[in-house]
Formats: structure tokens, C-alpha cells, sequence
């Protein structure tokens, strides 16, 4: 799926809420000027697939989920190009305190070992930094270019949630529609 027809599917979700007020917050697309610092940015490693998301939407409301992990019952903004940006800065302003860190159980063999690699870029959040979704652009070997993360906060952890943005796109949907049908 890509992300015009996600967000049509979005918004038919939203519209199905018994309450009218409730409303994704999806902003106009994207200003060529971020457009070009992000590919500025990310040097090559970002995902065309989220990046044409940015040209379709810069982000959406606070509050207001646009994305959801599958099997989780927490929704995630959508960031706009800015806050990703800045997010991506705070965690590799971060990483360092996690130098020595060891997670309970091994990393997915798909993540590169760390708390922040330079192809990695947050798109959508909860809480701040409780949990980010990202963009992989610097895989490991095993693992592939674009899939998408989760970062963690407490327990901290990374982990693998989708192998493309495409199909993350189709994973999230489905948990929104159920978390709707379960209400």
C-alpha cells in the first residue's frame, strides 16, 4: 500500500468513530525546502516510500494517530519533517549512554548492534520518545533497507516490526481498523 491510499483508509476509520471530532490532524504535504534537508539529511538512506508519505502529508495532530504496531494498542503521531529530524538529533545525542548497554534478550539479526545508526530515521511517535517508530536505512546484512523499527522506551529496546514501509503501511491499518472494531 502506499501512503495515499493509507491515508484514504485513515480517514475512512476516523470517519467511522462515533465521535465527529476526532480527526488524524494530517497537514498539507511537505514544502520542497524540507524536502531537500531531509534528502539532504539522510544522505542517500531514506526510504522513497516514506519520503513520498512526507510529499502527501507533513505529519498530523498531536494526539492524534496515524499509525499503530500491530498486536500493540498504542497509536502514533505522524512527525512532520522537523520533528523527525530533531528526534533522529536527540537519539544520536543519546547514544552514547547507551554505549554498554545489553539488552536482556539478543537483538533481531535484522538491527545493527547500537542505540543509533545514521540511516535511521523516526517518522512517528508516542509520549515524546516513548516509543518512535523508524525508518532503517542502514540495516544489517541479514537485514533489509527501508524496514521499519521500534524503538522502545522502558524496557529499552529496538525491534523489528516490518520488512518495507509498504508493508508496515498494510500492518498498521489492520491494527487501527481492530482497535476500532474492538471498541
Amino acid at each position: 500500500m502506499d501512503f495515499s491510499a493509507y491515508k484514504n483508509r485513515l480517514l475512512a476509520i476516523y470517519g467511522a468513530m462515533d465521535d465527529p471530532d476526532q480527526d488524524p490532524g494530517l497537514r498539507a504535504p511537505a514544502n520542497t525546502r524540507a524536502l531537500e534537508k531531509l534528502d539532504a539529511t539522510m544522505r542517500g538512506c531514506l526510504d522513497p516510500a516514506l519520503r513520498e508519505a512526507w510529499t502527501v502529508a507533513d505529519g498530523g495532530g498531536s494526539y492524534a494517530p496515524v499509525f499503530a504496531r500491530p498486536g500493540f494498542l498504542t497509536g502514533l503521531d505522524f512527525l512532520t519533517i522537523e520533528d523527525a529530524l530533531d528526534a533522529r538529533e536527540a537519539m544520536a545525542r543519546r547514544a552514547p549512554q547507551y554505549r554498554d548497554y545489553e539488552a536482556a534478550e539478543p537483538r533481531d539479526a535484522r538491527i545493527r548492534a547500537g542505540w543509533f545508526e545514521p540511516g535511521w530515521l523516526p517518522f512517528a511517535a508516542f509520549g515524546g520518545a516513548t516509543l518512535l517508530f523508524l525508518s532503517d536505512g542502514s540495516p544489517s546484512a541479514n537485514g533489509k533497507s527501508g524496514q521499519i523499527l521500534a524503538f522502545v522506551h522502558d524496557p529499552d529496546e529496538i525491534v523489528h516490526v516490518a520488512p518495507s514501509f509498504a508493508e508496515f503501511l498494510d500492518l498498521s491499518i489492520e491494527a487501527l481498523q481492530d482497535c476500532i472494531d474492538d471498541d
